[in-house]
């Protein structure tokens, strides 16, 4: 074989490498455009949905989400759903699979930490059920503009797993509580009493923050603590 003809073989295989590279790279590039679009009803909204648990104790009720953290489950919820009640609370999850109610499961926590300056509270579930339904937290949160979803029990658990749709409408803002000041987020998606504690998700399914605050005035107002002032805390 001459000089000449190594030198072009060698050229017709790099040119082969690059329009198979380019080809998988324009392949990959439909599919995650376009997957998601597929997987997220039937994966994102029910991971959400079975991740979201109502939140009942001796003075009221609220929402809690299971999250994976340290290769375990935790249960974040508002601080003040659960006040001094937490070690008496109990955590109420309905299970969904394929679009159908398939029954509920209750579980028993105990109460780990209470980070009072962000009004956000850490809780085990006892029950190993709870600890297979935990979601992803994303500790950067969720960007300005952002489509993002709340899943919450509203009204007490009358409505249960209710998901609503909005958009972040702006960040960092300062709240002030009798422990300090502290940042949160804001959304137009709807909230109700007893969705304090909700999750606030991305389009991934990813927990992005918590709710903790519907404005009384103007109902298009939530606040919500992002999951990157969340995350640090997390023990």
């Amino acid at each position: 074989m001459t000089e000449k003809t190594i030198h072009r073989t060698k050229k017709w295989i790099l040119g082969l490498l690059v329009y198979v590279a380019v080809t998988l790279g324009t392949i990959l590039l439909i599919l995650g455009l376009i997957w998601p679009k597929f997987i997220k009803p039937k994966v994102f909204f029910e991971r959400m949905v079975n991740a979201n648990v109502e939140v009942e104790t001796d003075g009221g009720f609220g929402s809690a989400t299971l999250v994976q953290w340290s290769n375990t489950v935790i249960a974040l919820t508002a601080a003040h759903v659960v006040g001094t009640n937490a070690d008496n609370a109990r955590l109420l999850r309905r299970v969904v699979e394929k679009n159908e109610y398939v029954g509920s499961d209750v579980s028993l926590c105990k109460l780990k930490y209470v980070f009072g300056e962000l009004d956000v509270a850490e809780m085990r579930p006892y029950r190993d059920s709870f600890r297979n339904n935990g979601v992803v937290i994303c500790p950067t949160g969720a960007n300005l503009g952002e489509t993002v979803y709340v899943v919450s029990s509203r009204l007490g658990g009358a409505y249960s797993q209710s998901i609503s749709r909005g958009i972040v409408s702006a960040v960092g803002r300062r709240r002030e509580s009798d422990k300090g000041e502290f940042l949160v987020d804001q959304t137009d998606a709807a909230v109700s009493p007893g969705s304090s504690g909700g999750g606030v998700f991305n389009d991934r399914g990813e927990f992005v923050g918590m709710v903790v605050l519907q404005s009384v005035s103007d109902h298009s107002i939530t606040l919500f603590i992002s999951s990157r002032s969340i995350a640090p805390l997390l023990r």
